[in-house]
């Protein structure tokens, strides 16, 4: 994870659009963060984080291959 300010970003955002896409970015303004860039397929996971707390260990979004389709 890196944690950079709001500057650092808008004047390398190229640089950090893809890192953002193997590790989280924490910007921050006057050291508050404001947002954070996440993996697409990470985001998924701290989306189902927020709605039902804490998943288990080694939880994973996709088809369960003992569920009937």
């Amino acid at each position: 994870m890196s944690i950079i300010s709001i500057s650092e970003f808008k004047n390398n955002y190229q640089k950090y659009s893809i890192l953002a896409e193997t590790e989280e970015i924490q910007v921050t303004r006057n050291g508050v963060l404001i947002f954070t860039m996440v993996p697409a397929a990470k985001d998924d996971l701290r989306l189902l984080e927020r709605f039902f707390g804490s998943l288990p260990k080694g939880a994973s979004i996709g088809i369960d291959p003992n569920e009937r389709g």
